[in-house]
Formats: structure tokens, sequence, C-alpha cells
């Protein structure tokens, strides 16, 4: 169900960062398959994560969900390759920074800066 000039389309794969408003609120981020799409938002099915205080790192939820997002608003929306596993996706963070994976395919860095050493000089 492709629809002309659309910018997502069912079966797109997403990965979605809600931007805080305040220091305190809940990082959450959203990793699932486009179910469907309109004009002003779409619906998508998979995995929502939180960042863990304690942990230190982003927590995935044990269950699948099914969300709706609208277009406008607080989003960061990436899209994903097609082939990338949404149930195999997570985290995984090493010394250098964190990788979003599904360990076969797909990896995308989605490190802070400030997680990051300092940046490197340019060659003079």
């Amino acid at each position: 169900m492709r629809r002309a000039n659309s910018l997502l389309n069912r079966g797109d794969k997403v990965f979605i960062v809600e931007r805080r408003l305040f220091d305190q609120d809940l990082r959450r981020h959203f990793v699932g398959e486009v179910e469907a799409c309109t004009d002003v938002g779409f619906r998508a099915k998979g995995y929502p994560f939180f960042y863990h205080p304690t942990a230190q790192s982003y927590v995935r939820k044990a269950k699948p969900r099914t969300r709706l997002f609208p277009f406008h608003g607080n989003l960061i929306i990436n899209v994903l390759p097609r082939d990338c596993d949404v149930e195999s996706v997570n985290y995984l963070a090493t010394e250098v920074g964190t990788t979003l994976t599904d360990r076969k395919s797909f990896e995308m860095d989605v490190s802070d800066p400030e997680q990051k050493g300092p940046p490197s000089k340019p060659a003079p």
C-alpha cells in the first residue's frame, strides 16, 4: 500500500527518539516497523526503550507495543534499512560509545557527544 509522495510507507523500519523538554524527563526511544501512515502521523509496532540511570544504559521492554506517532512534535525519526531485524535490535555499549544494532546487518552509532572522548585534532 504505497502512497505517492509519502515519507514513510508500510514496512519501513524506524528508530524514534523522543526529545526531552526538561533534563529530568525520561529518555525514551522506539524501534519498530510502520504498519500504517497518513499525512499527519503513523502507526508502528515495535519495542520501546528507556534510559535506566542506575544501569547507565537503555533497557528494552520485553513485549512489543503498537504506538501512534505524529509527524509534528518532539520526535526525531530515523529510517532504518528494510532488512533490519527489529526483533533483535538492542544497544551495545563499549568504551568508545553506544551502538544500536541487530547484530546481523545493521548498526548505528547513537552515542551522545558527551559520551565520546574529545574530538580528534585535524591533521595539519
